[in-house]
């Protein structure tokens, strides 16, 4: 676990000095900008158009990062030559993919929670209510961010970081759009069992990110099935995991040498 913590820290310290949270007084600007418009506003439309932009900013600066010095992180190591350091001492392999994972998610999630403590304030100045389901949205956001970073560093095992970035933000486009591409083709998939079979597939192995978005219900307020969260927390974990372990196995038979 020390071997770990060290390679999270490190990882940490090298987003931080990054300047990866001046982000956050980006997303301040953006939210002190829009505050003129919400004059016209009643307050039930002001608070859900705060929550609305608030997790919107949020998720996309975090899957931005996430893709950004995810897909370069190892590359990097190995282009500096710094993993040479690294992986000669008492490092196993897995430990270090494990404490890259884990210090950028924790890097995500410093800006995470300083963003969303800007969207709190803002809702209690325009006298909006704070709800548990809020910051459950906020959670589901950040496993979001950490699956994201999952399928960032599984990418960067075998290919450079423009392709790791262009492949990531095509899978999370195409996660965030598969409950909606099912629907659209399930009148077609009657007629064809090869494209049923073809559209199942890809929905049953591909990271469905839609699991992970519950944006409408927190905007309005609205209660979430039984076991909902149990069970998307149990998916993402689950798929973070998968993708761990097979970048492990990938990066345990790089050359570097």
């Amino acid at each position: 676990m020390k071997k770990i913590y060290v390679v999270a820290v490190n990882t940490y310290r090298e987003a931080i000095r990054n300047r990866i949270l001046y982000t956050v007084l980006f997303f301040l600007l953006i939210l002190l900008g829009i505050s003129t418009i919400l004059g016209s506003f009643t307050m039930g439309e002001t608070r859900r158009f705060v929550i609305d932009f608030g997790f919107s900013g949020i998720e996309l600066l975090g899957v931005a990062m996430a893709i950004i010095i995810g897909t370069g992180m190892i590359y990097n190591e190995i282009q500096r030559k710094t993993i040479f350091t690294v992986i000669p001492k008492p490092v196993k392999r897995w430990q270090f993919i494990l404490g890259k994972f884990l210090g950028l998610s924790l890097t995500l999630f410093v800006q995470e929670v300083l963003m969303l403590v800007f969207v709190v304030i803002f809702i209690v100045i325009v006298k909006g209510k704070i709800t548990s389901l809020l910051f459950v949205g906020a959670f589901f956001i950040f496993m979001e961010i950490s699956l994201t970073i999952a399928i960032s560093i599984f990418f960067s095992t075998f290919s450079s970081p423009i392709l790791s970035g262009l492949f990531t933000t095509t899978l999370y486009l195409i996660g965030n759009s598969l409950e909606e591409l099912k629907s659209l083709l399930t009148m077609k998939m009657a007629s064809s069992p090869v494209l049923k079979f073809t559209i199942l597939f890809f929905y049953n192995i591909l990271p469905n990110f839609h699991n992970l978005n519950i944006k409408n219900e927190v905007v309005h307020n609205l209660t979430l099935p039984e076991g909902y969260v149990i069970n998307s927390i149990f998916y993402a974990v689950a798929y973070i995991l998968f993708l761990l372990t097979i970048s492990t196995l990938i990066f345990e038979k790089k050359e570097f040498y």
